[in-house]
């Protein structure tokens, strides 16, 4: 008889294994390579797909069922940002929550540790009307830097951390909040930027990430989520799918469940060519395990490019057997044909947004001339390109495509004319501005972004297999 201590040790091992499996697939036999897998056609998903909508994820496009919902994930334009749909007039109630957090924050950390941020627990207006910036700590390497803007109706809030003392952010946290406009599921902007939940902005970071998931109310066992982030220096070797199902399929052999590998049913493993992405793809059906069910897992990854926003790393994963957001509790919903006929559906659609998928209104004639001014606060009153103009230094693009019905935005500008600005340098404000129409948006004219994929650099290889 094992003791209680070796079967709980024993139910650990399995579940980190399964945990493993979960990242990258856990199987006993070899498939051949699939370069160019067969769909599966279903009845029941074709069912689902009689009607689909276009949803725009960071500089992406998806098509997915008119039914499901799409739940936005992790998302960064630098660093973390996210919206509050009809939260702009509750930036006091969150500051003052944020500073409480701050003033707790403080008192974790002796006085010396922080002695070199003197900005802790200060608020400063930003460039945006009504914006706040919050000066926080949640490590003594530097700042925990919240900034709360709002637009139209909605809250922006960005987290930018931890940052130096000796580095200013405050600069490129109002340049994002400043590109800010409220963006509904169903818009789909025409220019070039990132799409993210209720928002859209304008700027080329030089990091960025958007990741969604997919709910479908039909089979609410089944979630699917698309996650791409821009890669910086070096491609995430040690993501390989390969590689993980390697590792796991070792370990699980080594500690006597080569049973349970041996009963994996592996639909489908191989290399596959997903649009821009050349990728390895697994899809299997792992069995039932104890209080587990049996569930499908499927995955899609491919490295992209080092430093290409239009090329970046993309990880694809669906599970069935979903249940409160936890793996293998519930039955599946789907056969395996199914399965792959869903996933197939959704990821072969997904491509770089171009100025065609605008839901701007294409067929209406310009009814506003061209060289029409309006200022600062007007309600625009033409989609297009406009052009501001004002006498001091503008900070960014003079010109914007802005959208009718939108209010005409405010310009950052840099202002030296202030007493000892000679001695603290030039500051940054936002003021009012004349904008005047220049060009009319459409499918036609509107601007065209590069979709070229930028080679990958030979030294990122010379990375460990487990470095990311």
């Amino acid at each position: 008889m094992k003791s209680k201590l070796e079967s709980v040790q024993h139910y650990i091992l399995v579940a980190i294994i399964c945990f493993l499996f979960n990242l990258g697939g856990c199987d006993s036999q070899s498939k051949k390579l699939l370069e160019n897998p067969m769909k599966s056609t279903t009845l029941r998903i074709s069912e689902l797909f009689k009607e689909t909508r276009s949803i725009c994820f960071g500089r992406f496009i998806v098509e997915v069922p008119i039914s499901s919902s799409v739940i936005y994930g992790p998302t960064s334009i630098e660093s973390q940002i996210f919206s509050l749909e009809n939260k702009a007039d509750k930036i006091p109630d969150l500051l003052a929550e944020r500073l409480v957090e701050v003033e707790r924050e403080i008192s974790n950390f002796p006085k010396y540790e922080i002695a070199d941020l003197p900005l802790l627990g200060k608020v400063m207006d930003g460039v945006v009307p009504g914006q706040k910036i919050v000066f926080g700590v949640r490590s003594s390497v530097g700042y925990a830097i919240d900034s709360f803007t709002p637009v139209g109706n909605n809250l922006f809030v960005q987290h930018f951390g931890p940052v130096p003392p000796n580095e200013d952010d405050v600069p490129r946290i109002n340049q994002i909040a400043s590109s800010l406009r409220v963006r509904s599921e169903s818009d789909i902007p025409a220019e070039s930027g990132m799409c993210i939940q209720g928002g859209f902005s304008s700027i080329e970071p030089k990091y960025e990430r958007a990741a969604i998931g997919l709910y479908f109310e039909e089979y609410p066992d089944v979630r699917l989520s698309i996650d791409a982030h821009k890669n910086q220096d070096y491609l995430p070797l040690g993501s390989s799918p390969k590689r993980l199902r390697e590792k796991a399929r070792e370990k699980g052999m080594a500690n006597g469940f080569g049973d349970f590998f041996s009963k994996i049913k592996v639909l489908r493993e191989g290399s596959r060519q997903l649009g821009i992405w050349e990728g390895e793809e697994f899809a299997t059906r792992r069995p039932r395990f104890r209080d587990d069910t049996d569930a499908h897992e499927f995955r899609f990854h491919s490295m992209g490019s080092i430093k290409n926003a239009y090329h970046p790393e993309l990880d694809i994963r669906l599970d069935t057997g979903v249940k409160k957001n936890a793996k293998a509790k519930a039955t599946p919903s789907l056969t395996d044909d199914e399965a792959l006929d869903l996933w197939d559906r959704i990821i072969t659609t997904i491509r770089l947004r171009q100025p065609s998928d605008a839901t701007l209104v294409r067929q209406r004639l310009p009814v506003v001339p061209i060289g029409t001014i309006d200022k600062t606060g007007d309600i625009c009153p033409q989609t297009g390109i406009w052009e501001c103009s004002h006498k001091k230094k503008i900070i960014g693009e003079k010109q914007k495509t802005l959208t009718e019905g939108e209010k005409m935005p405010y310009v950052l500008v840099i202002d030296s004319s202030k007493p000892l600005q000679w001695i603290f340098g030039d500051s940054q404000v936002n003021v009012e501005a004349t904008w005047k129409l220049v060009a009319y948006t459409s499918v036609e004219n509107a601007p065209i972004f590069s979709a070229a994929v930028a080679q990958p650099d030979p030294r990122s290889f010379d990375l460990k297999d487990d470095q990311v």
